[in-house]
């Protein structure tokens, strides 16, 4: 068996592979110590990246259909919400910040979400 060792962190694990959960962003090093003592030299510097989190898929609140009186309808998104989230009803342009999409006309649409770290949710249709 083998000892895990990650500097920054300590001991990992005593297994022949190691899987390292809750790492956050930074530059690491490793090294494996075999039971008894013999060590192998640092790994080359392991840099880990942290990805955003993806927004869940857009929750449409409310659709009002173009009517004979009106040409136009509207479609409300009432989640996700917070800030730095936008909304796009033609995956491209990710500009309505209230989640309110007005004069539109007759047509399918799909709705996506951007959080403030630029990950797009799935589509919502």
């Amino acid at each position: 068996m083998r000892n895990w060792i990650i500097s920054p962190g300590g001991i990992i694990g005593n297994t022949s592979t190691a899987t390292i959960p809750n790492l956050i962003a930074g530059t690491y090093n490793f090294t494996v110590t075999k039971v008894g003592g013999c060590s192998s030299l640092p790994s080359a510097d392991a840099i880990i990246n942290v990805q955003p989190a993806t927004p869940p898929a857009p929750t449409v609140g409310t659709i009002i259909q173009p009517a004979c009186a009106s040409s136009t309808g509207s479609i409300t998104i009432t989640a996700p919400t917070g800030s730095g989230i936008t909304y796009s009803i033609d995956g491209s342009d990710y500009t309505n910040t209230t989640g309110v999409f007005t004069m539109l006309a007759e047509d399918t649409y799909t709705v996506t979400a951007k959080n403030s770290d630029g990950c797009i949710s799935p589509e919502q249709a």
